[in-house]
């Protein structure tokens, strides 16, 4: 799937990364693409989606960090499978909830958040809503302005933005509560 995207890239050196991008978490976009979609086609288009997404903002994922490069690459699969799904779904509307159940679901143990340091904010941002977290992840961890993350999240700027900062405010708010593992 991802060798025939291979031949758009004309840098030597970004398609060699890209092609161990492809090798190391190929499997694992489409397990997270299937488990949101439950269906094995469209969890391929997700994944295809995914991969045009990383070809087109290869400078924003970390070569050096394996677990940052992950986020950023979990977070593009999450957003393109969700995209997948609402598109099929069209004629039935999906609420927030809805995202959150699958999300869950395809997110398992955790395991995708949890960075090397095991701090306990990103795990605090790991505990909240879709998009927020994302936004968030994208924002602090990788450092994405805002036009880099509604590139990512496949949105506009200013919902970016607007994300963001409900985002941050419902994180104040559970660090103010004492909700701060």
């Amino acid at each position: 799937m991802m060798f025939q995207l291979l031949e758009l890239i004309e840098n030597e050196e970004d398609r060699e990364f890209c092609r161990k991008l492809s090798e190391q978490f190929d499997s694992a976009m489409y397990h997270v693409a299937y488990g949101i979609l439950k269906n094995s086609a469209d969890a391929e288009d997700a994944v295809q989606e995914s991969y045009i997404a990383i070809i087109n903002n290869l400078d924003k994922i970390s070569r050096e960090n394996c677990h940052e490069a992950w986020n950023y690459i979990v977070t593009i699969v999450r957003s393109r499978a969700i995209n997948v799904y609402r598109r099929r779904n069209r004629e039935s509307k999906m609420d927030e909830d809805t995202i959150e159940n699958l999300l869950q679901e395809s997110q398992g143990d955790g395991e995708i958040f949890e960075l090397p340091d095991g701090s306990s904010m990103s795990e605090l941002i790991g505990r909240m809503k879709y998009p927020y977290k994302d936004v968030l992840y994208l924002r602090y961890y990788n450092e994405l302005s805002y036009e880099e993350i509604a590139t990512a999240l496949d949105t506009t700027v200013d919902n970016a933005r607007h994300i963001s900062s409900r985002a941050r405010k419902k994180l104040q708010e559970k660090l103010e509560k004492g909700n701060s593992l």
